[in-house]
């Protein structure tokens, strides 16, 4: 996914798995990453909202440069580590936000700690990596709180990623803010897109304009 300019993004409820290490065997960038964030801050409308996801990688999730207005919260993500199918070498396998042993101020090798002045935030996200979350935390990424555990998902490598009965996902619905602050719940916004969705095409527009500009701006 890669994030150019935007005004309102919404990605939740989503699955994305590997089953196989893509490129010829000697590129050592085959690996890709779930986001691709631009090397400037874009200008930028509204918000950015990760949520409700599962994914299983092997390659980097956010491995550097910036982004602005990105909420994340409760997704489960599971790295590929050494004995998981396809893996040959766990040298080469992904990060969270790229190489934490660069300093900060190396954004083509790691991504931005500077989450205040951009209004970044991830909170009560599930990562099954080695450096989530004590590592992230040491090196100047103020996450929320995190488990540090296996999300379980039922089976990874075959695109089921629903979770198993005893994962440690917490099971809490998160806000959605809109432009004015206000709260509103998940399941407010899906009455909102279903009621949009639900009109005849001469209304449809009107009213899906109305959900984006006005309640969900």
């Amino acid at each position: 996914m890669e994030h150019n300019s935007s005004g309102h993004f919404y990605f939740f409820g989503n699955r994305a798995w590997y089953d196989s290490f893509q490129g010829p065997a000697y590129d050592n960038h085959a690996k890709g990453g779930v986001f691709k964030t631009p090397k400037e801050v874009p200008a930028v409308a509204g918000k950015h909202y990760v949520f409700h996801n599962s994914f299983c990688t092997h390659g980097d999730y956010m491995r550097n440069w910036v982004l602005t207005r990105f909420l994340h919260s409760n997704n489960a993500i599971r790295f590929a580590h050494a004995g998981d199918p396809g893996v040959t070498d766990p040298t080469k396998l992904g990060a969270m936000f790229g190489d934490l042993g660069e300093p900060p101020a190396n954004l083509c090798k790691r991504f931005t700690t500077d989450w205040r002045v951009l209004c970044i935030t991830m909170d009560t996200d599930v990562v099954a990596h080695a450096e989530w979350p004590a590592t992230v935390l040491a090196k100047g990424y103020p996450i929320r709180p995190a488990a540090g555990a296996d999300p379980v998902f039922i089976s990874p490598f075959t695109g089921d990623l629903a979770l198993a009965p005893r994962e440690p996902v917490p099971r809490r619905c998160p806000a959605i803010g809109d432009r004015d602050g206000r709260w509103q719940r998940l399941a407010r916004l899906r009455r909102w897109r279903h009621w949009c969705m639900a009109a005849r095409p001469p209304l449809r527009r009107a009213r899906l304009r109305r959900c984006a500009v006005g309640w969900l701006a």
